[in-house]
């Protein structure tokens, strides 16, 4: 190819293709006046072509197409809230959520890719009190999010990613 890129004009660009397919699921419970469950679903699913720049630059042969990679990530999500209309001191809301991820880099020799899995809960609280000097809003709660990443099943160790993280907190 002439100048800086690998391609002519009007040529097929390899690598650069995508197919997503995606499912969203969501409902809605109310029960005893005051209470809420909002519970929801997310799957993604996407095979798609990529290659490092370098890989291209290297190769004796040119611009060649590689093996499609796939990423699928279901989500699972719980949210409940109570609000009683009688009592300013409570407006709770306690949201929990669950993402599961399997990353595949298909090579001709093997499978490497990677699973992570990713949980976390928040729970706050609204408050409001009536003053002499007028009503006072306080706002608190905390949060805890646990997410790890480990190399699938077959996966090549050396490239695969291996650890976790633990994230705490709390506000007012």
């Amino acid at each position: 190819a002439d100048g800086l890129n690998r391609f002519r004009a009007g040529e097929e660009v390899l690598n650069t293709s995508q197919d997503n397919e995606s499912l969203l699921l969501k409902g809605t419970f109310r029960f005893l006046d005051d209470h809420q469950l909002d519970l929801g679903y997310m799957r993604y699913d996407s095979t798609y072509g990529e290659i490092m720049p370098s890989q291209i630059m290297e190769s004796q042969q040119g611009a060649f197409q590689t093996y499609l990679d796939r990423v699928v990530m279901n989500t699972y999500t719980a949210k409940y809230r109570w609000n009683p209309t009688e009592n300013d001191l409570f407006d709770l809301k306690i949201n929990a959520r669950m993402t599961d991820t399997e990353l595949y880099k298909s090579l001709p020799a093997n499978l490497d890719g990677n699973v992570g899995r990713r949980y976390g809960v928040n729970v706050e609280n609204r408050s409001i009190f009536d003053t002499a000097w007028g009503d006072l809003s306080l706002n608190y709660g905390g949060a805890y999010t646990y997410e790890t990443l480990v190399p699938a099943d077959g996966a090549d160790l050396i490239r695969g990613r291996d650890g976790d993280r633990r994230e705490v907190n709390a506000f007012i």
